[in-house]
This record gives structure tokens, C-alpha cells and sequence, in this order.
């Protein structure tokens, strides 16, 4: 891919509790999603895989983004795709409105 992505720290201005809560929040809703959308659990297991591989959470945070950038670029293809079956079925609906006036 050949994007290089850079993270800097920061101060936090949550305390070391708030932020254990906000990530138990966080996992308590990564649960149910999967419990609703069972299809997701083997992606969830993937992005898991990478992230125990990953070392050091600047590490972790790279490789989240390498995940996402690969999902967008996943969507914007079929959203091209998309558009180019939209802009077929306008030309042969042309096509046919074109014919119909000819006849």
C-alpha cells in the first residue's frame, strides 16, 4: 500500500479508571454487536489476530488504520462497481425510450 501512517501521544485528560470503563463499555458493545451480526465474528477474530501481533499500541493503532484504509478502499470499489451498473441500466433504459420514439 505504501501509506505510512504516524501517531503521536497525547495527554489524556480521563483518569486511568475512566479510560478502563469506557474500553469495558467498548468491548460490552463489540458483544452484542456479534451476538446480532454473527457473520462479523470471523472478521473480529481477524482484527484480534493482528492486533496480539502487533506489539505496542502505536503499532496497534497502525494496523487498525491499514485495516480500515483496506475496508474503504473494499467499499469504494463496489460503490464504482455500482455506479457503473447504474449508469448501464440509464443507458439502456435511453436505449429503449430512444427506440420507442423511433418506431
Amino acid at each position: 500500500m505504501g501509506n505510512c501512517l504516524s501517531f503521536s501521544k497525547k495527554s489524556s485528560v480521563l483518569s486511568k479508571q475512566e479510560i478502563i470503563e469506557m474500553g469495558k463499555t467498548a468491548q460490552r458493545e463489540r458483544d452484542s454487536l456479534l451476538k446480532e451480526r454473527p457473520e462479523l465474528k470471523e472478521f473480529q477474530k481477524e482484527i484480534d489476530r493482528r492486533l496480539n501481533n502487533a506489539g505496542d499500541s502505536e503499532n496497534r493503532m497502525a494496523v487498525l488504520g491499514i485495516m480500515m484504509e483496506s475496508k474503504l478502499k473494499d467499499l469504494r470499489d463496489q460503490l464504482s462497481y455500482l455506479s457503473f451498473l447504474m449508469q448501464q441500466k440509464k443507458v439502456s433504459a435511453y436505449n429503449a425510450v430512444e427506440q420507442k420514439n423511433v418506431a
